[in-house]
């Protein structure tokens, strides 16, 4: 898989990737624009990917409800 940015991974970056695309072209975007992407791009940097991984796909979060879902499923049966 091409484009491959964390070492031991066989996935890239895709949002880093985005940004680095749109920021050579960031002068075609208006002020707003421009504003937006570079919130974003920043807000990119500090994404840990690896984290975010295990938060969706480990075993210890599967199944995990939050305390409002699991009172409303609750609620609801009465």
């Amino acid at each position: 898989m091409p484009n491959v940015r964390a070492a031991g991974h066989d996935r890239p970056d895709s949002l880093r990737d985005a940004c680095t695309d749109m920021l050579a072209k960031r002068d075609v975007f208006t002020p707003y624009g421009q504003m937006l992407l570079d919130e974003m791009c920043d807000w990119a940097k500090t994404i840990d990917f690896d984290a975010l991984a295990r938060a969706i796909s480990s075993p210890e979060y599967a199944g995990y409800k939050p305390a409002v879902a699991a009172w409303g499923r609750a609620t609801a049966r009465r």
